[in-house]
């Protein structure tokens, strides 16, 4: 209760949750929730924030304070902010950005929360509706930080219609318990700077294998991935292994520093901190190769940072829930069940034009006889060495193109004459042509099936 009335109502299933309420304002209610039967809880702030901007004052102030209290707890703030986040949350009036919306995003930014990947409606306030002057803002949200995304992978936001009321209510689901894992090979760029990757490349293209020059190439790759995921195996986890040599590290230099004229700690500290400093670089690489931030790739160490777009790309990339061409709602193991029985409608099949001169039409300009045989020309080994090192060292997943670079005195050769007999004989294995379908989101809120257009 407040001066203004009842504000914020919460119930909750005692047989479900165990609800704790920490601190209650006139703007906000922080509780911890646990969940019965498992070990998870969860910290979550309801708003309902003031209409004027000076007011908030109190709100930015206490919801940092909890921040310092919950610390790296997983944290769900959802309610109604009355004010944007940015300016495409707008449609009609003045969307531009505002000194509501900067207190907004530096509170954010302070706590570190972001939007719960969501679907449904994405304006969830409207005023006049009917009229051709109508306002729509997204007010209400449900917000997270990267603790909640990392404990509850599967979580759903849904902002259903408003129905005859101004806003529309917002629903947060997730299920506890163990998720499946994806277990696709990942080739760590780290790992070329292995004494014994090379060795291992090696041994492996040594084997002879009988076939096409393209099946020999990737029979080994193929055969590799045993033996370089064991590489990878043996450098354990590697924000433990940061962690256990920090702690070495501070350990040995306390007693270098009690005992500054022993040879033997000496020794002892330069080996513990080239081992640190090769454990950070190994660690940094493997988070900016899972990022995929160019900007930032050859730029700062900020770790934190780049574990912080892992979480959030991986939350985002996410489908928990799908709209079906009946209107209803699939959720969890049945959403991929929904996409393929979509593509493979029509992704694959041959269509023939009825229209035999629809091709002149659409294509004005032809090659000449003299650009077509320049298409057509013999290529060059240099220019396969050339096209394969000018990709990023981050760009491809499965074997990035660090490995082939790496390794190009030992798989070099065998690439080479793979291209070779590929222009000249015009055969491509099926198995090489197999690839991954991601579904890019046409929009922030993608609900549908037709709401993502794949790319290969």
């Amino acid at each position: 209760m407040s001066e203004y009335g009842t504000r914020i109502i919460l119930a909750w299933d005692a047989r479900v949750l165990d609800v704790m309420v920490l601190e209650a304002h006139n703007q906000f209610l922080n509780c911890k929730v646990l969940i019965r039967g498992s070990q998870h809880y969860i910290f979550v702030s309801f708003v309902y924030w003031a209409n004027v901007c000076n007011a908030r004052h109190a709100l930015w102030s206490g919801l940092r304070k909890f921040k310092v209290l919950i610390g790296s707890s997983p944290w769900v703030v959802m309610g109604d902010f009355n004010t944007m986040l940015f300016p495409h949350d707008g449609f009609g009036g003045s969307s531009r950005r505002n000194l509501d919306m900067a207190d907004f995003f530096a509170f954010v930014e302070d706590v570190e929360l972001f939007d719960l990947h969501y679907t449904g409606v994405h304006f969830t306030w409207n005023q006049k509706p009917n009229s051709s002057g109508g306002i729509m803002r997204k007010l209400d949200r449900a917000m997270g930080n990267d603790e909640f995304t990392s404990v509850f992978q599967d979580v759903n936001v849904h902002f259903h219609p408003s129905g005859l009321s101004d806003h529309t209510p917002v629903t947060v689901s997730f299920r506890c318990g163990i998720r499946k894992k994806r277990h696709g090979f990942k080739f760590d760029n780290f790992l070329t700077e292995h004494p014994g990757f090379l060795q291992v490349v090696k041994d492996e293209w040594a084997n002879n294998i009988e076939g096409s020059f393209i099946f020999r190439v990737t029979s080994h790759l193929k055969a590799l991935k045993i033996p370089l995921r064991k590489l990878r195996h043996s450098y354990g986890n590697l924000g433990q292994r940061v962690a256990f040599l920090k702690t070495e590290l501070d350990r040995i230099q306390l007693d270098v520093d009690n005992d500054p004229s022993n040879v033997e700690l000496g020794l002892e500290l330069g080996h513990i901190r080239i081992a640190y400093q090769n454990a950070c670089k190994d660690e940094n690489s493997a988070a900016k190769q899972r990022a995929k931030i160019a900007w930032l790739n050859e730029g700062d160490l900020n770790t934190k940072f780049f574990h912080k777009v892992i979480k959030e790309r991986h939350h985002y990339n996410s489908i928990q829930s799908v709209c079906t061409s009946d209107g209803a709602y699939v959720y969890g193991d049945d959403v991929p069940n929904v996409f393929v029985d979509h593509f493979k409608d029509f992704l694959g099949t041959r269509y023939v034009s009825s229209d035999p001169t629809m091709t002149n039409d659409v294509f004005m300009r032809k090659l000449s006889l003299v650009e077509a045989k320049h298409m057509i020309r013999p290529i060059h080994n240099e220019e396969i060495k050339n096209a394969m090192f000018n990709i990023g060292n981050y760009k491809a997943d499965g074997y990035s193109s660090k490995f082939f670079k790496e390794a190009w005195d030992i798989v070099g050769c065998d690439v080479e004459t793979a291209i070779h007999n590929f222009f000249y004989r015009g055969n491509l294995p099926k198995s090489l042509n197999h690839t991954l379908l991601c579904l890019i989101p046409k929009s922030i809120n993608a609900s549908k099936v037709t709401d993502y257009r794949p790319i290969a």
